[in-house]
């Protein structure tokens, strides 16, 4: 994700024998919202909020996009499988963004760090500006819980992007 945003003048049209199809041009926007440092998750099955967010600036439809970058480690484990899992989280209504969960780093065995990126994408319709954040957390399946080592987002390989669309 740069902060490079791209536009195209023109709208492109295909004739198909005697039918023809305009294609809307998009004029995304690609703003990197990355962190600085490594979020440590303290809490096990609780969303917590790493320094990632994004202001989307008015009502309307918008593809959000980025990726999640973090860690798991845990030092006891028996039958079930540790993770840390990411979403979007909409801060100004006080709502998760709806199909935005994702598995970032995952483990079922006792092993030095286990680091993942989980991309995503979503469609997200506003009312007004709100401001949507990455949030995290660490949990399991299975029984008994497992002892976490070390549970992270790397802020700084983790961002958020949008793409105005409606």
């Amino acid at each position: 994700f740069a902060d490079t945003v791209w536009s195209c003048t023109t709208d492109p049209s295909i004739t198909v024998g005697t039918t023809s199809l305009t294609f809307k041009q998009l004029t995304p926007t690609a703003l990197d919202a990355a962190g600085s440092t490594t979020y440590t998750i303290t809490a096990t099955n609780a969303w917590e909020q790493p320094a990632v967010s994004i202001v989307l600036p008015s009502a309307g439809t918008y593809l959000l996009f980025g990726r999640a970058a973090g860690a798991v480690e845990v030092s006891a484990i028996s039958g079930n499988v540790a993770y840390v899992q990411t979403r979007l989280y909409d801060v100004t209504n006080a709502v998760e963004v709806p199909q935005s969960i994702a598995y970032t780093a995952l483990t079922n065995r006792i092993t030095s760090r286990v680091l993942g990126t989980s991309p995503f994408s979503t469609l997200y319709t506003v009312t007004a500006s709100v401001t949507v954040r990455l949030e995290a957390q660490r949990t399991y399946d299975g029984s008994p819980a497992p002892t976490f080592t070390q549970s992270a987002i790397f802020e700084n390989q983790s961002n958020i992007g949008y793409l105005k669309i409606g």
